[in-house]
Formats: structure tokens, sequence, C-alpha cells
């Protein structure tokens, strides 16, 4: 919808059903992404917003080895 209208149709555009009802569809997700406790990233709203049956990756940061390392080399 971006960049689709001019500046004298876009209050028209805007006001319509179908425009009313996306940014409705997009609010409902926020608030849902808000209650589920969700990170406002782009993947996860279009995640929703597409009904994907896949999560987006989580990035995961490795934990360090809990065990203590040898500084000293065996000569």
């Amino acid at each position: 919808m971006i960049g689709k209208y001019s500046p004298d149709d876009w209050q028209a555009t805007a006001a319509s059903p179908e425009t009313q009802a996306l940014v409705a569809k997009c609010k409902k997700i926020i608030a849902a992404m808000d209650v589920l406790d969700e990170e406002r990233t782009y993947d996860n709203f279009m995640y929703h917003f597409n009904g994907e049956d896949k999560k987006p990756k989580v990035e995961v940061k490795e934990e360090k080895s809990k065990e203590p390392s040898n500084h000293y080399s065996k000569a």
C-alpha cells in the first residue's frame, strides 16, 4: 500500500474498509504478541500475519563450558 496512492487519494484509501480491516488485523496481532510476551520483531509479526507453520528462528547464545580450562600446556 505504501507509495501506491497520490497525496490527494491517501485519505480515501486510508478510510476504506479494506485498509481498516488490515489495520485492525495488525493491531490484534500486536496485542496478542504483548499478551504472549513475545518480542516485537518483524519475523515474529510476519509469522502471525501470514499464519506460517514454522516459528521464526530464535538465536541461542552458546554457553561457555563450565569445566575449568587448562591454561598450562604439557611440555
